[in-house]
């Protein structure tokens, strides 16, 4: 960004002067202005600071959800790992509890209804 130039102040009273303005009053015009573009750049710098503050904050929280994300990302894959694999335990011992409850029903319940028969 251009940095605006400093304004001449002799060169501006001298004008003001020049154009019928008493000289306390052209001096006190001149200071003023003066005051307040120094005023202004200071202003400037410093909301250039803000905004630079800023904007690196906003970059490492960016980074910190970014992290987060990925974490949780890492961490939901592992559950769903997990959870197939215990699926697939239960499943197992389903089919396992299916085999002995027919061995029972062939070995105790069928007979049991043959003689009923």
């Amino acid at each position: 960004m251009a940095q605006a130039a400093m304004m001449d102040t002799h060169a501006e009273f001298t004008k003001l002067v020049k154009a019928g303005l008493e000289e306390k009053a052209a001096e006190a015009v001149v200071k003023l202005h003066a005051r307040a573009q120094v005023t202004d750049s200071v202003a400037k710098a410093e909301f250039n600071d803000f905004r630079k503050d800023v904007s690196s904050r906003f970059d490492k929280v960016e980074k910190e959800i970014a992290d987060v994300q990925a974490s949780l990302k890492s961490e939901i894959s592992e559950v769903q790992t997990s959870l197939k694999s215990e699926i697939a335990d239960v499943k197992s011992d389903l089919k396992w509890m299916k085999g002995i409850g027919a061995a029972i029903l062939a070995a105790v319940v069928i007979p049991m209804l043959t003689e009923l028969l």
